[in-house]
């Protein structure tokens, strides 16, 4: 029931919205039809409002979407290429940045709920008024992130780097230690 609301909700967006972004018809297909699209482009695509479950998007281009009020759970996006991505006021939920590039991405009024961001790159970021709980920001690149009301009490920060010009050392929860 739920991979056909998601698969139904996609059609009739791209259908109705037939704005010439630079994705790319097989992927989408393949996505509605395997809900697994590893390694694909959706780079500037417009998901406002979406609500993305259980999906592999691992090593998929997703370059300037705008991801602005959507809901993802349980998504997969590994490896994935989110540079300047707009993330404002989403909700994510069991979701893998692992080793993924979100280097200049708009991150403000976020929930966060047992999010990885292993390994990933948040260079050049802003993040603005998270709620984070149980988020993962091990060996996390932060040079040049611009921080406001986040309170990171309840993340894993250990190994992070140039997070204010430091690493963080192994056991580094809530603050760089």
């Amino acid at each position: 029931m739920k991979k056909n609301i998601l698969i139904l909700f996609l059609l009739s967006f791209f259908s109705i919205y037939h704005i010439a972004y630079a994705y790319n018809e097989a992927d989408l297909q393949k996505l509605l039809n395997e809900k697994s699209c590893t390694d694909s482009t959706f780079s500037s695509c417009d998901l406002q409002n979406a609500i993305i479950k259980d999906v592999d998007l691992s090593g998929a281009d997703l370059e300037g979407a705008n991801l602005n009020n959507a809901t993802l759970e349980n998504v997969n996006l590994t490896g994935a290429i989110l540079n300047e991505t707009k993330l404002n006021r989403t909700k994510l939920y069991l979701v893998q940045f692992s080793n993924a590039n979100l280097q200049d991405a708009e991150i403000s009024n976020v929930k966060m709920i047992f999010v990885d961001f292993t390994n990933a790159d948040l260079s050049g970021a802003k993040l603005n008024g998270a709620t984070l709980k149980g988020v993962k920001f091990k060996e996390t690149t932060f040079s040049d992130v611009i921080v406001q009301e986040l309170d990171f009490e309840y993340t894993d920060l250990s190994g992070a780097k140039d997070f204010d010009g430091e690493t963080c050392t192994e056991m580094s929860f809530g603050s760089c230690k």
